[in-house]
């Protein structure tokens, strides 16, 4: 990797209070949001922080877009891959470059952007609370604020506690990694932090911490997650994978955080689930990108016995409803206007 420093910008030490906290930027083609990813972080209302951004082998305006970023802010340093690495690999190869100095580190992907006071917030939080290992907040997501809900007065919650709210019916609090901020001491116990095999290397990365640490909670949005055709958010909602996802960390988490009873309720309850959205799509088993990353999915989730079964079974019990319901809107429609009829007749 090739480190590019930022040259200097004059900055009073004073202003450099609290913990420091490193942030970095995995980015590729990111020439149209980038810019307005960066800014977000340089207008923290905290200012102890150092920022990487790392370029995996752009082909736009990318690296010339953070360089001129990086000549007016040393806290800035852009690094440049020497291959172009698959998304979680970057991720690791990303908060690699974190400081062991630093206290608190995050990602913040470059098609989103953060508050101005999310680093203020966060540290604030974790400050007060030495078990608490993530933080988190309400973030925006498209137009979507997210989680629907929290419980206003509690701001720290038990690990387990955590972990069970977004196996089950709770709230989905995790969010991408621009959602949160993690104690850097915790990234570093293991050689790679994000599980590789899988895009939601970052969500598996949560339970795994929550294990040991507690969570907390800002009820402020924080975070913005920007939604369009190319961004990872806009591929994951058309190819559903938050199902297929779900079953995932619930195969590996579910006997830890849940009972017996729990966990084969929401087995069974996310299985019918998914074939039931793949019987309503079938048509979309014509694009090869949707059908074989479902077809991984069978393979990985132990679901390929049958799955073509099921997926004809919920085909049929979802076209059978629709024709159910048309036909009692038939019937309903014809009601109606045999009665306008009939009022009709009686007026004559």
């Amino acid at each position: 990797m090739k480190g590019v420093e930022g040259a200097h910008m004059s900055q009073a030490a004073n202003m450099r209070t609290g913990p420091l906290v490193s942030i970095v930027t995995p980015v590729y083609n990111g020439e149209t949001f980038i810019g307005e990813c960066i800014e977000s972080i340089l207008r923290q209302t905290y200012s102890n922080f150092e920022y990487g951004i790392v370029n995996n082998r752009s082909t736009d305006n990318t690296l010339d877009i953070v360089l001129k970023y990086a000549e007016l802010d040393d806290r800035i340093t852009v690094y440049e891959n020497d291959l172009f690495l698959p998304v979680m690999q970057n991720f690791n190869n990303a908060i690699s470059k974190v400081s062991r100095k630093a206290k608190y580190c995050k990602i913040v992907c470059a098609d989103d952007w953060i508050s101005d006071d999310y680093l203020l917030k966060t540290v604030e939080l974790a400050e007060k609370n030495p078990r608490v290992g993530i933080v988190s907040s309400y973030r925006l997501v498209g137009q979507r604020i997210v989680p629907a809900i929290m419980p206003y007065q509690k701001t720290v919650f038990s690990g387990r506690e955590m972990a069970r709210m977004n196996l089950l019916d709770g709230p989905y609090t995790f969010g991408s990694p621009t959602a949160l901020l993690y104690r850097t001491k915790i990234v570093f116990k293991k050689e790679k932090f994000y599980n590789e095999e899988r895009t939601v290397g970052d969500t598996e990365a949560c339970y795994e911490i929550l294990k040991e640490w507690d969570f907390g909670f800002v009820h402020q949005i924080l975070s913005f997650n920007r939604v369009h055709d190319s961004s990872v958010t806009s591929k994951g909602l058309y190819l559903k994978k938050n199902i297929p996802d779900h079953i995932y960390m619930l195969r590996n988490y579910g006997k830890f955080y849940l009972d017996d009873a729990e966990f084969a309720c929401k087995k069974k309850m996310l299985t019918n689930k998914y074939f039931m959205f793949l019987g309503q799509n079938v048509g979309r088993f014509r694009d090869a990108e949707f059908r074989k990353y479902h077809e991984e999915n069978f393979e990985q989730l132990n679901l390929k016995r049958h799955c073509y079964l099921n997926i004809l079974k919920f085909f049929i019990i979802y076209h059978l409803k629709k024709m159910i319901d048309l036909k009692s809107h038939l019937k309903s429609l014809f009601s109606r206007l045999s009665k306008k009829r009939y009022s009709r007749i009686n007026l004559k």
